[in-house]
């Protein structure tokens, strides 16, 4: 039996129907992949907490550790290379021994979260009034001071410590330059709440930058610390600080603005553009 051809006014009738078709599909699918898409980034992908607890085991094994520097803890920093191996030591003397290159220090000989943690690192080579963002020799916390540039602080608000089996994430709330004799970092015992309290209240009034996140008395913070010679001098030490919050929190970036400390910062980097010998 013959199949019946279609007519000119069916086959236009049956393009009308694949191209409706088409169309709907194509209409339906847009929104549904936005839906996925949005979905997907919902925490805004910016930092993701990264188990380091393995890390920190196959850290202990190495030849620092046998010297008395055991390894107690990992840091990582948004933006930047900065993941890296914490020790503890009782003293600065002996220092010259280890290889200094790999990894960060804490002066508390404690291996569990605090309610203040200071982390140390040396910044040997981004030492000028201009730092370099990102260089791939930088290995210890010279890349750090990225966080003087205001755009790229927009960017990056998150620190990860691993301590004690645990991977803990922080906010940051805070950058800035500070005297070191007021840094108070040889307390061997917790700090108290008041301490703690001037400490976040500190922060707040030296930040370069305000962020728009909320900060109360009861917080448990993380202040990472490096030398600068941007003031032309080893006097001065850069922080940047943070507050912890759940590990599972959505890592979306929120507002952060110069404000008036910025100005001083901002006029020292100026036509500067050469790195200071140590």
């Amino acid at each position: 039996m013959a199949k019946k051809k279609l007519t000119k006014k069916q086959k236009r009738q049956l393009a009308r129907l694949v191209l409706a078709c088409l169309a709907f599909i194509l209409v339906i699918s847009i929104p549904v992949g936005l839906i996925v898409f949005f979905t997907n980034n919902a925490d805004g992908a910016t930092f993701k907490t990264v188990d380091r607890v393995k890390h920190i085991k196959k850290e202990k094994k190495k030849e620092k550790d046998a010297k008395g520097y055991a390894t107690i803890g990992w840091l990582r920093v948004q933006g930047t290379n900065i993941d890296a191996p914490i020790i503890k030591y009782d003293s600065m003397e002996g220092m010259e021994e280890v290889n200094k290159d790999d990894f960060l220090w804490n002066e508390y000989p404690v291996e569990k979260i605090q309610k203040r943690v200071n982390i140390q690192g040396h910044n040997i080579l981004n030492l000028s009034a201009k730092p370099e963002i990102g260089l791939d020799y930088f290995t210890r916390f010279e890349n750090l001071m990225s966080f003087v540039y205001i755009d790229f602080a927009k960017e990056n608000q998150y620190i990860q410590y691993t301590v004690d089996g645990k991977n803990y994430l922080y906010q940051i709330f805070a950058v800035y330059f500070d005297e070191i004799y007021n840094l108070d970092l040889y307390n061997p015992d917790e700090y108290s709440d008041e301490e703690v309290e001037a400490f976040i209240q500190r922060s707040l009034d030296k930040s370069l930058y305000k962020y728009d996140v909320e900060v109360n008395k009861d917080e448990k913070v993380i202040s990472l610390i490096t030398c600068t010679r941007m003031y032309g001098n080893d006097k001065k030490q850069f922080l940047v600080v943070g507050k912890m919050i759940d590990s599972n929190s959505k890592t979306t970036n929120y507002k952060v603005e110069e404000n008036s400390n910025y100005k001083e910062v901002k006029n020292l980097m100026k036509g500067v553009d050469e790195n200071v010998e140590m």
